[in-house]
C-alpha cells in the first residue's frame, strides 16, 4: 500500500499577489538598486564623519593644551614660591623703616651711590635727595641687585656663573643683552644665586622638562610646556599705565602735567586680583602707590649728577664699570603699582609684552624707543594682542590662570 508525503499547509510557501504581478526581471532590478546608497546619503555620512573627526581633533588639542597649561603652571608656581621666599627675606632685611633697618641700609654701597641722585625743584633745578628719599633709593637699588632681570644688572658676587664661557670656566665673559637673555638671568637667579642670604636652590629642584637651552648658547633657561622660555618682569609698571609715553619716563616729573591715570585693563589679565583703582567709587587710587615707596618719597627721582639727563649719563660706558650696581635705568615712573611676575606666552607663543631690555650691546645705554622699555612691562601693541592667553605667576597665585 502506498503512502504519500503530506506537507502541512502552514509551512507551504504562498506567493503573494505582488510577486504574482511583478515580472522577475523588474524585481531583480529593484533589488539591485536597493543594494547601494544614493549620492545624497553618501554625502550626509561623509559630512557626519568629518564633523565628528573635527570635534575629536579639537577635543584632543584642547586636552593637550590643558595638560601643557597644567605643567607650565606647576613650573611657574615653583619659581614664584622661591621668589616669594626671597622677597620676604628682602623685606625683613631692608623693607622696614625702623632705626635698625635704616642703619643697615646706610652701611651698603648702594647708600653711597644715592649721593649722585637728584630731583628737580619747581624751577627744574637739580636738588639733592633728602635722607628719607635716599633710603628709598637705596632700597630700590638693592632690590635691583638682588632680583636682576637683565644681563646689565648681574653682579659678579651674586652671579659668578654668568661671567664664564659655557663649558670653559677659565674664560671670563662680560654679560650683555646679546649674550645673556632674560630667561637665562631668571634661571641663574633661582638656581645659582643666593640673594639676601637665602641658600641656592640647585639644579635638582627642577626636572628636564622645566629647563632647556632654546638659543643653544650653553646657558640653561626655564621653559614652559610648549618649549618656550619663561620671562621675569621685576616691576612691570607700564601694565598699569599703558598710555604713558616712553619719553615721560625720561623727563622730570611735572605736577602740573601729571601722567595718565593708571588703569588695570591689561594688568588684570596677568594678576587676576589687583588693588582697586578707586576711580569709580571716590576712594583712594591704590594703583598709584609704589609698594616700595608707599609715601611717595621718590616721586621725582629721574635725573643723575647735577641735573644731567638720565639718557646722557647712561650712554657713557664709564658709569657702568667695576662693581657698580646696574640699576639707575631700572628706575620706573613714580607712583605706579608693580609686582614681580614670571610669565609664559601660552600656546600662541606671543607674550604681548616687550622683552625686558635696556638697549645697546656694548654698554647699557637706555633706549628711548618703545622696545627699550620692555623692563617696565610695555605692551607690544596698543590692543594688548597676544597678552590674553599668557600664564602669569601672579594670576596663578590669585587662583586664576
Amino acid at each position: 500500500m502506498r503512502h504519500s508525503l503530506r506537507i502541512p499547509a502552514a509551512i507551504v510557501p504562498v506567493s503573494t499577489g505582488s510577486d504574482l504581478r511583478t515580472p522577475g526581471r523588474a524585481r531583480s532590478r529593484r533589488q539591485a538598486t536597493r543594494a547601494g546608497f544614493t549620492l545624497v546619503e553618501l554625502l550626509v555620512v561623509i559630512s557626519i564623519i568629518a564633523i565628528l573627526a573635527a570635534l575629536t581633533v579639537r577635543v584632543a588639542v584642547g586636552l593637550v593644551n590643558e595638560g601643557r597649561e597644567a605643567g607650565t603652571k606647576a613650573t611657574i608656581s615653583k619659581i614664584q614660591r622661591i621668589l616669594d621666599s626671597r622677597l620676604q627675606a628682602f623685606q625683613r632685611k631692608y623693607g622696614n623703616n625702623d632705626a635698625t633697618t635704616q642703619v643697615r641700609l646706610k652701611r651698603t654701597p648702594e647708600w653711597a651711590l644715592t649721593t649722585y641722585l637728584t630731583i628737580p625743584d619747581a624751577n627744574g633745578n637739580a636738588v639733592a635727595l633728602n635722607e628719607n628719599a635716599r633710603l628709598i633709593a637705596t632700597r630700590k637699588l638693592l632690590y635691583i641687585q638682588h632680583f636682576p632681570q637683565l644681563a646689565w644688572e648681574l653682579n659678579y658676587r651674586q652671579h659668578p656663573g654668568m661671567f664664564r664661557e659655557p663649558g670653559n670656566p677659565t674664560i671670563t665673559v662680560q654679560p650683555t643683552e646679546s649674550t645673556v637673555s632674560n630667561a637665562e638671568v631668571l634661571y641663574d637667579l633661582i638656581v645659582n644665586a643666593a640673594p639676601v642670604g637665602e641658600p641656592p636652590i640647585g639644579t635638582d629642584s627642577f626636572n628636564a622638562n622645566e629647563t632647556g637651552d632654546t638659543d643653544n648658547d650653553g646657558r640653561l633657561e626655564f621653559v614652559d610646556a610648549w618649549g618656550q622660555p619663561l620671562r621675569f618682569y621685576r616691576w612691570p609698571v607700564l601694565l598699569f599705565r599703558p598710555d604713558l609715553p616712553a619719553s615721560d619716563v625720561l623727563t622730570p616729573y611735572n605736577p602740573s602735567n601729571p601722567p595718565p591715570a593708571p588703569r588695570a585693563t591689561f594688568a588684570m589679565n596677568l594678576l587676576a586680583s589687583y588693588p582697586p583703582d578707586g576711580l569709580n567709587n571716590n576712594q583712594s587710587n591704590q594703583l598709584i602707590r609704589d609698594p616700595q615707596d608707599p609715601l611717595g618719597l621718590m616721586t621725582r627721582v629721574n635725573n643723575l649728577v647735577a641735573g644731567n639727563e638720565l639718557l646722557t649719563l647712561l650712554a657713557n660706558g664709564n658709569n657702568w664699570q667695576g662693581d657698580r650696581v646696574y640699576g639707575f635705568a631700572g628706575f620706573h615712573y613714580p607712583q605706579t603699582f608693580h609686582a614681580p611676575m614670571v610669565v609664559s606666552a601660552g600656546a600662541d607663543g606671543d607674550f604681548g609684552l616687550q622683552e625686558p631690555r635696556y638697549g645697546g650691546t656694548t654698554s647699557p645705554a637706555l633706549d628711548s624707543s618703545s622696545s627699550g622699555f620692555g623692563f617696565l612691562g610695555i605692551l607690544s601693541t596698543p590692543s594688548g594682542e597676544g597678552l590674553y592667553d599668557n600664564i602669569s605667576s601672579l594670576r596663578i597665585r590669585a587662583g586664576g590662570r
